[in-house]
């Protein structure tokens, strides 16, 4: 059965006719479509932590075999090894004894991964305890509030809500949104 499409009769959509929507005087749309927009706005201008020297962030571990590395393990429990060994392991466990990361973790999956594959583990120095590590302030995503002011979408944001509240000093005082 074929399912192709034949575009041979296809023809340009006359838009003559049509009227332009005003999001502003969009009661069931509009606070919605502002909050996708400001993610958006926020997503454009945040600015990941630079974690290159964070300690949570460093080796806890590797998995070895005949001392040829096959995963790395950080302090957060994060696995870093091929994709052929991934796929012979399958899944890692997810959580250990309520840590859902951190050195616990990390150290449940270095172990999970030298029983699957036959090797050992090899603790890094900068391996932390679990209470260290959850001492240890965790970095946030920032958002550059300059560059998003600076953003045309932020002002486009902001004319768009001033035609709303334009547009609600219209309505008669009966209706409320």
């Amino acid at each position: 059965m074929d399912h192709s499409i034949s575009l041979a009769e296809a023809r340009p959509v006359d838009m003559s006719g049509a009227k332009p929507i005003r999001v502003w005087e969009q009661s069931e749309v509009f606070d919605s479509f502002v909050r996708a927009q400001e993610v958006i706005l926020e997503s454009r201008h945040s600015v990941r932590p630079d974690t290159s020297h964070d300690p949570a962030y460093a080796p806890y571990a590797t998995v070895q075999i005949g001392g040829r590395v096959v995963a790395e393990i950080d302090n957060h429990g994060w696995v870093t090894t091929s994709n052929a060994t991934a796929a012979r392991v399958g899944e890692l466990p997810d959580s250990t004894g309520g840590a859902v990361s951190g050195p616990a973790l990390a150290r449940a999956r270095a172990e999970y991964l030298a029983d699957r594959l036959g090797g050992s583990v090899v603790t890094a120095p900068t391996a932390m305890t679990q209470a260290a590590f959850e001492r240890l302030p965790q970095p946030g995503v920032k958002v550059d509030t300059a560059a998003m002011l600076a953003d045309p979408l932020y002002r486009n944001l902001q004319q768009l809500k001033e035609a709303r509240a334009q547009y609600l000093q219209q309505l008669p005082s009966t209706a409320t949104t």
